[in-house]
C-alpha cells in the first residue's frame, strides 16, 4: 500500500512531485494513475478519526424467509471446459476411459464427444447455487435425490433452474429447512440433470 502524500502548503506532494487530488469517499486518486488509501472523507473533508466505517456486505445469499414455497429462480451460467473435465477426474480419481481417452471416445464409445461426468455437472450446479443463494446463509446440506437426464459435454453451458418445494422452521430458533427441485439445463434449454436438495439455512435475523 502506498503512503499518504505529504502536504506542502495548498498542494500535496508525492514522491517529490506536486499533484492534484480528487477526493471520492475514502480514496484519493492521483492524476498520474496512482491510487492512495486515505482516511474516511466526508463532504469533501478528510475525517482523521479511526472510527470503524459500516460497510454493508454484498453478495449474500437468501435467508430462510425468502425460500417461499413455489418461488422460482435461475442461476447464471457456467461453460464446461476440457480443462474442467481433466481436473475433476484427476482430483476425484474418476479416471475412466470415457473421461480420459479421446481415441476410445472416437473409435469405440457409443457416446461421442468429450463427455463430462454426471458428478461434475452436479458439483458445478451446486457451485452456481452456493455463490448466488447460499453464500453466508447455508448451514447444512441434508440430502438429495438425483437423476441424470442426458450427457453433458465440453463446451456446454449449464444453468440451474430452481423451484422451492418445502420451507419449514426448525424447533431451534434462527434456522429453517428448505427443499428445492433443481433442474440443470444446457445452452439449448435441455435438462441434463435434475435433483431435489434439502438444506438448512439461516433466518434473516441471524445474518
Amino acid at each position: 500500500m502506498l503512503s499518504a502524500p505529504k502536504m506542502n502548503g495548498s498542494h500535496p506532494r508525492y514522491a517529490g512531485r506536486e499533484v492534484d487530488l480528487i477526493i471520492h469517499d475514502s480514496v484519493i486518486h492521483i492524476h498520474n494513475n496512482e491510487t492512495l488509501i486515505w482516511p474516511q472523507c466526508q463532504g469533501g473533508a478528510v475525517n482523521d478519526s479511526r472510527d470503524p466505517i459500516d460497510y454493508p456486505t454484498v453478495g449474500l445469499g437468501m435467508p430462510f424467509e425468502q425460500w417461499t414455497v413455489g418461488r422460482r429462480f435461475k442461476t447464471i451460467g457456467r461453460t464446461i471446459t476440457e480443462a474442467d473435465i481433466t481436473n475433476f477426474v484427476c482430483v476425484t480419481g474418476m479416471l475412466e476411459v470415457l473421461f480420459t481417452n479421446v481415441d476410445y471416445l472416437e473409435k469405440e464409445s457409443l457416446i461421442k464427444g468429450r463427455l463430462a461426468p454426471g458428478a461434475l455437472v452436479y458439483s458445478f450446479a451446486e457451485g452456481l447455487l452456493m455463490q448466488s443463494v447460499m453464500q453466508h446463509t447455508g448451514l447444512a446440506f441434508l440430502g438429495a435425490e438425483l437423476k441424470v437426464q442426458k450427457p453433458a459435454f465440453a463446451g456446454d453451458t449449464i444453468h440451474v433452474r430452481c423451484v422451492v418445494t418445502e420451507a419449514r422452521q426448525t424447533s431451534k430458533p434462527g434456522r429453517g429447512i428448505v427443499a428445492a427441485v433443481n433442474e440443470v439445463t444446457n445452452q439449448r434449454g435441455e435438462a441434463v440433470l435434475i435433483y431435489t436438495a434439502t438444506r438448512m439455512v439461516k433466518c434473516g435475523d441471524r445474518m
